[in-house]
């Protein structure tokens, strides 16, 4: 039940996110207008953890339809029709109470003969790589303290 209660509880910060943006938050002025957000977000999925090996899940915010995808592109066209898509570069750091959510969004177009997987991962995972990369060059570069007794 685990992979179906972090897609539950993903599906739920998303249409959060997606009212919120909707209703300006976020804006540094009330004079410019939130951007069109696509109705489409991609959830990318551990295909270990689902029948048929689904890698991939599409939300419709509007209609609150979840759609889970086995393969790539085409699959993903038939559902989207051609329309853009979001993707989510998850940021979020530390635990508990100290945990602090950090999305960038992202609009995604799903190209003829391009695998929809592969724009996925590429547009959402080097980033967060990278911001580890630099969490830890930033805890290597602190002075060290040592007691000697």
């Amino acid at each position: 039940m685990e992979p179906m209660h972090q897609l539950g509880l993903r599906i739920a910060l998303t249409v959060g996110a997606v009212d919120l943006l909707k209703q300006g938050w976020g804006l540094r002025s009330t004079a410019v207008e939130c951007p069109e957000l696509p109705s489409h977000w991609a959830i990318r999925l551990k295909p270990q953890d689902w029948p048929e090996q689904c890698s991939c899940a599409l939300l419709h915010v509007d209609e609150l339809q979840v759609y889970t995808l086995a393969s790539g592109a085409a699959d993903v066209a038939a559902v989207v029709g051609g329309n853009p898509m979001a993707a989510v570069r998850d940021r979020t750091s530390g635990r508990g109470k100290d945990r602090m959510l950090h999305w960038e969004v992202l609009r995604l177009e799903c190209n003829e003969g391009e695998d929809f997987l592969t724009v996925l991962d590429r547009e959402t995972l080097p980033r967060q790589q990278s911001n580890m990369a630099d969490e830890l060059s930033a805890t290597l570069l602190q002075p060290a303290t040592r007691t000697v007794n």
